[in-house]
């Protein structure tokens, strides 16, 4: 894809202000080089990549693309998605482009109608893809509200959306959208979600009712049991049994 529109609103969300000028830098070039590419907004094989070909290919060096951050993040086989990557607009260039091998019709839109098109005719990228997650739900006769599509746009396990919405419903006291979806990009980088591709990562209608945005994350470097004391080997019997 050749353009980059990425809207304002997005430029304005939690996730993109709460990160820094260089995580922010790191995320454009991430996200041109995924347009660029058309690989659905996931770089794969990059795990052995040292800094000198980041630096080549994507603009970006090693330590910055490792760095932990909300806008881009590790999957279990180590390839890296970007936050609001337009896939649906991704398969909409990649559709006119294979019409357009075959011969097929143009566009059917009015000549003066350039809404996210450019003057080459390719379709612009936005970022975001929130709503067209929002028009293609609305097409089916759904009529999710935006905190919700939000939800779903950042939630990993995409199953059973219908019963999800109905969850998401149903709760009282939720906390604001924004710090549903940190608590999901944190939970990202967990052994649980990572383990056997995501295996163990809960349906998102059980990840709701259960209200586990609230989890507290264990990184890898602490340890989830304590260590038994040793037993004193001069204690007598009479001791030990009495807990002393």
């Amino acid at each position: 894809m050749n353009w980059l529109n990425i809207e304002v609103k997005f430029l304005r969300s939690v996730d993109y202000l709460s990160c820094d000028p260089v995580e922010r830098a790191t995320w454009i070039n991430l996200v041109a080089f995924c347009a660029d590419h058309e690989n659905g907004g996931t770089i794969k094989g990059c795990s052995g990549w040292g800094d000198r070909k980041w630096m080549q290919l994507v603009g970006v060096t090693l330590e910055e693309v490792s760095k932990p951050c909300g806008l881009w993040w590790v999957n279990p086989d180590d390839s890296i998605s970007i936050a609001g990557y337009p896939l649906e607009q991704e398969k909409i260039v990649k559709r006119n482009r294979k019409n357009g091998k075959k011969g097929g019709r143009p566009s059917s839109k009015k000549p003066n109608d350039t809404k996210g098109d450019k003057p080459d005719g390719s379709v612009s990228v936005m970022p975001d893809g929130y709503d067209s997650l929002k028009r293609n739900s609305n097409s089916k006769g759904n009529n999710y509200s935006d905190e919700f599509e939000s939800f779903w746009y950042a939630y990993p396990r995409k199953i059973g959306k219908g019963s999800a919405y109905k969850a998401w419903k149903r709760i009282s006291g939720m906390p604001p959208v924004e710090e549903i979806i940190k608590a999901i990009n944190a939970q990202r980088q967990s052994e649980q979600w990572k383990k056997d591709g995501g295996q163990f990562i809960p349906h998102p209608t059980t990840w709701l009712n259960a209200g586990r945005w609230e989890d507290e994350i264990i990184s890898n470097t602490q340890s989830t049991t304590q260590e038994k004391p040793a037993i004193d080997p001069n204690i007598s019997v009479e001791d030990f049994l009495n807990g002393k």
